[in-house]
């Protein structure tokens, strides 16, 4: 409403020619749902399998696009692509040296100049050293990580939603509940993700460089999975034990 006001102040001022359209509060607050890890996993199946129709490898990029911002806290956009590579580095943790934790640091974040998360140990092990490194044999500390041979982010980023979008309308995914989900819906997905894994609150906001107040609020949707989750927390339901089982019996 302030940002409203104040363009048309500028605008009865002659300081601007139009009024840019503001969206409401509706709209900035909406509702994502989040994907499943299986669909997900579809999605990276359909980019395979458009590479191997088209050979062309920017469909291979896509998909460790995708896999790189679900992995942990990212804020999917611009910001993942502009990551270089001198912006990571693995951490070895003492009980499970042969464990390497893959570690980014970011700059010029949204609500801090300096933000360090660690990523997922599947990702790393399985995605991140056999495929993107290997990927960019001969890349440079200061080249991107990602798409390290484009040079326009934004055209680039575009092209990646626009591609997503397009491919998870194709394979039925891109609705659910009445609701879009496009690729941010991937944050909503680690997020609820890590909530469900009962990974403390405290611990997912500062990976994901937000606070316990917004995840609240933003992040974990009202779905079925979401409930069941938390009616477990709320009432420590456990899987019936053999004593329970006997006595049911008896």
């Amino acid at each position: 409403n302030i940002l409203s006001l104040m363009f048309k102040r500028a605008h009865n001022l002659g300081t601007i020619k139009y009024i840019p359209e503001m969206p409401s509060l509706k709209i900035v607050n909406e509702a994502r749902q989040s994907y499943f890890n299986e669909e997900l996993n579809s999605i990276n199946r359909k980019l395979e399998s458009e590479f191997k129709k088209t050979k062309d490898k920017e469909y291979l990029e896509i998909k460790d696009y995708i896999n790189l911002i679900r992995s942990a806290g990212f804020r999917p956009g611009i910001q993942p692509l502009m990551i270089k590579n001198f912006q990571y580095q693995f951490l070895t943790d003492k009980e499970n040296p042969n464990e390497p934790i893959l570690q980014f640091t970011l700059f010029d974040t949204k609500t801090s100049p300096r933000h360090k998360l660690t990523c997922h140990p599947y990702f790393t092990k399985n995605i991140f050293i056999p495929e993107i490194q290997k990927r960019n044999p001969n890349a440079k500390q200061d080249d991107y990580l990602l798409f390290p041979n484009v040079r326009d982010r934004q055209q680039l980023y575009e092209r990646i939603r626009k591609n997503f979008t397009r491919i998870s309308s194709e394979l039925g995914l891109y609705v659910r509940n009445g609701a879009t989900r496009p690729l941010y819906s991937i944050r909503h997905t680690f997020i609820t993700q890590r909530y469900n894994q009962n990974a403390p609150l405290q611990v997912i906001a500062r990976n994901s460089n937000t606070s316990e107040t917004i995840i609240k609020s933003n992040y974990l949707d009202e779905s079925n999975e979401m409930l069941v989750s938390e009616h477990k927390k709320l009432f420590n339901t456990t899987k019936t034990t053999k004593s329970e089982k006997k006595v049911k019996r008896k």
